[in-house]
């Protein structure tokens, strides 16, 4: 395997629910499915300081991809959420198996949506205690990686 010119870390595959933060490092898994907001995430984020801990990316781009990496035992700490991705709401059915299926409140939902026609302070986001809600378009890189620290640092 050629070394990873961004430093960047993979999730372990052992299915501990908190896995990562046990060896040293905060999960970070991008739900989204345009590619781009993906390396745009990895570019913005690959040298952010959170302490001690290194910063692992995962990458999902459906809610069904999403739900098979749940399903198979992995975890993460943050989760960035697209809400319109197969259909206009399958981001809130990766938060509502998060939250419900899988009873866990301690990962991190932040959505970030291109669609300004799924509002913040909509239902779902009170439904599926949602840990932040922004349009992509107001989602700077310094924005970003401020939302990354206040949700995954103490």
């Amino acid at each position: 395997m050629a070394e990873d010119e961004d430093e960047l870390e993979f999730a372990p595959e052992d299915g501990e629910n908190r896995g990562a933060s046990t060896k040293g490092a905060y999960v970070v898994l991008v739900v989204d499915d345009d590619e781009d907001v993906h390396a745009i995430t990895r570019m913005i984020l690959k040298k952010m300081d959170l302490g001690e801990k290194s910063l692992e990316m995962v990458s999902t781009f459906s809610c069904k991809e999403t739900l098979d990496y749940f399903q198979g035992g992995k975890t993460a700490d943050l989760v960035l959420l697209d809400i319109v991705m197969e259909s206009d709401d399958a981001g809130y059915h990766v938060a509502e198996y998060i939250r419900r299926q899988m009873n866990r409140n301690d990962i991190r939902i932040v959505v970030r949506t291109g669609q300004p026609g799924v509002e913040k302070g909509s239902q779902p986001e009170l439904d599926y205690k949602l840990d932040g809600f922004f349009l992509k378009t107001e989602m700077s890189a310094s924005r970003l990686r401020e939302v990354v620290k206040s949700n995954l640092l103490p």
